[in-house]
């Protein structure tokens, strides 16, 4: 009987054992791909920034996106980034093609 019981303990302990390190393999691995994209975002934002082109809704999905895992991370500020001006806006050119909304300070 005792060495049924050893045998039960041991095979229900090493899953959760294995259970333990796939879920810190994880969460590694989300911090690594966070860490990537919180790295190059700036540069991306600042690529499609006025472009007429898919680029800026792209920018838009990917930061949507990864705030659905990271809800409290926002872009950081970029001073390089302004809000387009009337002029700027109309035919093809769109306000959502410029991502100043994203990025820009709360004293704007």
């Amino acid at each position: 009987m005792r060495n049924c019981t050893n045998l039960l303990n041991n095979t229900t302990t090493k899953p959760l054992n294995q259970n333990k390190m796939i879920a810190k393999e994880k969460d590694k691995q989300i911090a690594i791909l966070s860490h990537c994209f919180k790295e190059v975002i700036w540069m991306a934002i600042r690529y499609a920034d006025g472009r007429h082109t898919y680029a800026p809704s792209m920018v838009r999905d990917a930061i949507r996106d990864f705030q659905k895992v990271n809800p409290n991370w926002k872009p950081k500020e970029d001073s390089l980034i302004k809000k387009p001006t009337e002029d700027m806006i109309g035919g093809t050119c769109f306000e959502s093609d410029y991502l100043w909304d994203l990025v820009q300070s709360k004293s704007e």
